[in-house]
């Protein structure tokens, strides 16, 4: 079966051309220079220099859909090249888990809030599911589907839906991972399965969950097991079990906001605890590890450009906003 992995040398050429577009992304002093624009227009105005579209004058809303549309763009343009597909749909899935835990809670109702960015376009999802047809999804949403409206039947705990979807996510992109041959992208999705555990347990401790709850949502398939884990589920235990990992700096954060404070500074450090280990494949020449590095930096561009932009909007202080913001490793 390993003969059938594509080969790092298939990528030579894609990853030459991806290193080029990295190199005009948007890097710490561009941001910075965003964060310090006089105002929306004024920051509009320089990502309209660097690429984006004019989102001069828009919402929030507004923002987001083009924001959705130029990431839709390029996972679009890149999935054409038939080596990169597979790694392009795991950061693709992200997207339709989303619309799988909409449709399910909202029985189809909330088309507003699903998103374009996933291997299958809002409107089919939605479609699929009000006609009771996603037999036509790809085999793991509509098993997802089906098994979070199954707990959302018996239960009618829309986290316990959550929870199942999310399992059914880390088991598809774990998958998805292995067929692509590369270790690297295997290791990413155990560091991404960490993580999700890490929120788990810190979340359910400030909301004082019982550790019943915690062992039925922590998830299979990361670098530690759920029942080596769930035992450390108290504020110093996080820290402790996670101490030793990429995670550790998150476990530290997120176990000191347990009893009291916001969650911002612990959700940055759990996102960048996954671009800095991504961040690693720029000592990688050429293979999966370079596709997913710059898909990695797409999405943190993405989100930093949001998170900037939506700022401006609400009028909030440019310290504020660079609180907000992930490590940005262009």
């Amino acid at each position: 079966m390993t003969n059938n992995y594509i080969k790092d040398t298939d990528f030579l050429g894609l990853t030459s051309m991806l290193r080029s577009r990295m190199s005009r992304m948007l890097d710490a002093e561009k941001l910075e220079r965003l964060v310090t624009a006089a105002d929306l227009d004024d920051a509009a105005r320089q990502l309209s220099d660097a690429g984006y579209p004019d989102m001069s004058g828009m919402d929030s809303r507004d923002v987001d859909r083009v924001l959705c549309a130029h990431r839709s763009a390029i996972f679009a343009d890149l999935a054409r090249d038939e080596n990169a597909r597979d790694i392009v749909d795991m950061f693709r899935m992200k997207y339709d888990y989303h619309n799988v835990k909409v449709l399910v809670k909202s029985a189809g109702t909330a088309v507003s809030l699903l998103s374009d960015s996933g291997r299958v376009p809002a409107e089919k999802a939605a479609d699929a599911y009000i006609r009771e047809e996603t037999d036509l999804l790809p085999g793991d949403m509509h098993k997802a589907i089906i098994e979070a409206q199954d707990v959302l039947a018996r239960t009618g705990d829309s986290q316990l839906a959550d929870i199942a979807a999310d399992r059914a996510y880390f088991a598809a992109l774990g998958a998805l991972a292995e067929k692509t041959g590369s270790s690297f992208l295997t290791d990413y999705v155990r560091l991404m399965v960490d993580s999700a555990n890490l929120r788990t347990m810190v979340r359910a401790a400030r909301m004082e969950k019982t550790l019943e709850f915690v062992v039925g949502a922590l998830i299979e398939g990361g670098s530690m097991m759920p029942s080596t884990i769930a035992p450390y589920y108290s504020a110093e235990g996080i820290a402790e079990v996670f101490s030793t990992t990429r995670l550790s700096a998150a476990a530290s954060l997120g176990s000191a906001a347990i009893p009291r404070g916001p969650l911002t500074a612990f959700e940055r450090e759990c996102d960048n605890a996954l671009s800095d280990y991504l961040s690693d494949a720029s000592l990688v020449s050429f293979g999966p590890a370079p596709v997913a590095a710059y898909l990695s930096l797409l999405e943190n561009e993405i989100m930093s450009i949001r998170i900037i932009l939506t700022g401006k909007i609400s009028g909030a202080s440019p310290e504020i906003i660079r609180e907000r913001l992930r490590v940005c490793h262009v």
